[in-house]
């Protein structure tokens, strides 16, 4: 009878009948046709729901076989999205290249996000044909154009050296937000592009009131990779006078890099000096460290080794290097 509680369940703690229950719905499957159920959406999507739910509790990853009992139900709206994030959470590639051609076959429907998780899962090179696969999918159901989605692909691109795709991709999001000129200015400085990276820094100044950490760190890299160290300097000073953006031990690397490529030491280590204790990372010393062994400084090299390995005594690969 629908609310009753069954007896053995009656006096259980929430944990024991969750489990109990576990063990019900991965039955389900097996007995789907017989039960005739295939006609029931809310009951599929509820058990498919279910077994999402055991691979997070004690499976690490969803039996994928119980998974594709449901592919074959006629007449019912299979939750793409859930079985698409359960193949995603069990790290299972090929089934989710599989589902992803379920869904065209059958002209299923997937919400951007879900297509966003795809993208992220095929940073590995050798998936990179699930993601133009997704891609196409994105174009035929008009999704190309959702800020988020874009963003996925400028960074995915990207990360696999494929800068001219994430131009385009870039130029093909109608409603860019600070994201999208996040990704793309880091692109940009990743893939040897510093003028262009500062060029798209200064408009996306001019579009945006607010600026971000990553957006920074990106302009001060490109600023430091050209050489252009007071412009650097005074970047660095604007994140707090003018964006209250506390700099990191990364900002302050960079400024680092920035003095020491131009050979500025007796600067780089007033500037040091000037670091608060908390933010006087590894980090900062080995930038340092690389700076002078370029220069040929090595009473410097040595004086930044020492403060390194003060710091992190077990960065032995640093110290070798540093004595070369």
């Amino acid at each position: 009878m629908v609310g009753s509680v069954r007896p053995e369940y009656k006096d259980s703690d929430p944990t024991t009948c969750f489990t109990n229950h576990c063990n019900v719905a991965q039955s389900w499957p097996l007995n789907h046709e017989r039960l005739r159920f295939s006609q029931n959406c809310q009951l599929s999507h509820a058990l498919i729901s279910i077994l999402w739910m055991i691979s997070g509790r004690e499976r690490k990853g969803i039996a994928l076989q119980d998974t594709e009992k449901w592919l074959w139900i006629k007449y019912v709206e299979i939750p793409w999205n859930l079985l698409l994030k359960a193949c995603i959470k069990a790290k299972d590639y090929e089934m989710v290249h599989e589902l992803l051609e379920r869904i065209q076959l059958c002209c299923g429907f997937i919400d951007s996000y879900s297509i966003c998780d795809i993208l992220n899962s095929c940073l590995n090179p050798i998936l990179l044909n699930v993601g133009t696969q997704a891609q196409a999918y994105m174009t035929k159901r008009g999704l190309i154009s959702h800020p988020a989605v874009g963003n996925c692909l400028i960074n995915i691109n990207s990360r696999c050296g494929k800068i001219d795709d994430a131009d385009l991709a870039f130029k093909s999001t109608p409603e860019k937000n600070s994201l999208s000129w996040t990704f793309i200015i880091s692109a940009r400085v990743n893939h040897g592009h510093p003028s262009e990276a500062l060029d798209l820094f200064k408009d996306k100044q001019w579009r945006y009131t607010s600026m971000n950490p990553t957006t920074f760190r990106s302009a001060l890299k490109a600023y430091a990779l050209m050489g252009l160290v007071g412009e650097a300097y005074r970047l660095f000073l604007s994140m707090e006078e003018v964006y209250h953006i506390e700099p990191s031990e990364e900002h302050y690397s960079i400024m680092v890099e920035a003095l020491g490529r131009a050979g500025m030491f007796e600067e780089v280590l007033e500037f040091i000096k000037g670091i608060v204790p908390g933010k006087l990372c590894p980090l900062i010393w080995r930038t340092l460290l690389l700076s002078s062994r370029v220069h040929g400084d090595m009473k410097l090299a040595k004086y930044a080794l020492d403060k390194l390995l003060e710091l992190d005594p077990g960065d032995f690969s640093n110290a070798q290097a540093g004595v070369l």
